[in-house]
């Protein structure tokens, strides 16, 4: 695939809550779906949950730190990436808990 958009998906994987198998390793796993499919110089629109440590909510979702989160993605440009702060969008990555979007290219 030449794009793909995973909007909020990858934090739930693995966590039993839509009644997949409980995975510790449901999300890398997912990430890892998503690079296998998209073909080089393919754009990827994702967003995830973001928190100063990788951490799990209990039958909700994950949030990872994003140094971890970007070493799951090494290969890819950044071409863009922007943070949800509840109802703000910002280009500056501040501390706690918010939503990270990316634009991402396979190299």
């Amino acid at each position: 695939m030449s794009s793909i958009s995973s909007l909020c998906v990858v934090e739930h994987i693995g966590l039993g809550r839509y009644a997949d198998p409980l995975d510790p390793y449901g999300s890398e796993k997912a990430i890892e779906e998503l690079k296998r499919v998209l073909k080089r110089g393919g754009d990827l629109y994702v967003s995830l949950p973001i928190h100063d440590k990788n951490r799990v909510y209990f039958n909700a979702h994950r949030a990872f730190e994003e140094k971890y989160l970007l070493q799951l993605f090494r290969y890819f440009d950044i071409m863009d990436r922007r943070y949800i702060y509840g109802n703000n969008f910002s280009m500056e990555r501040k501390r706690g808990f918010h939503i990270a979007c990316y634009h991402l290219r396979r190299s």
